[in-house]
């Protein structure tokens, strides 16, 4: 018997909730970093914190 997965709201939900578990591309970007760190966060979590900290909002 499969284990039904527990509702979550849109914003609860993350990449990883939708994408699967984070997979190394084999390259490092600060943009690559940010994603990884990320990943796992909730997305009503994440607004902008995948900018550049130098960019203005």
């Amino acid at each position: 018997m499969s284990k039904i997965p527990r509702y979550k709201p849109p914003s609860e939900k993350s990449v990883a909730d939708v994408e699967g578990p984070w997979q190394d591309p084999g390259v490092e970007t600060g943009l690559i970093a940010r994603c990884r760190e990320n990943w796992n966060t909730p997305s009503r979590n994440v607004a902008g914190s995948l900018r550049e900290p130098s960019q203005p909002c």
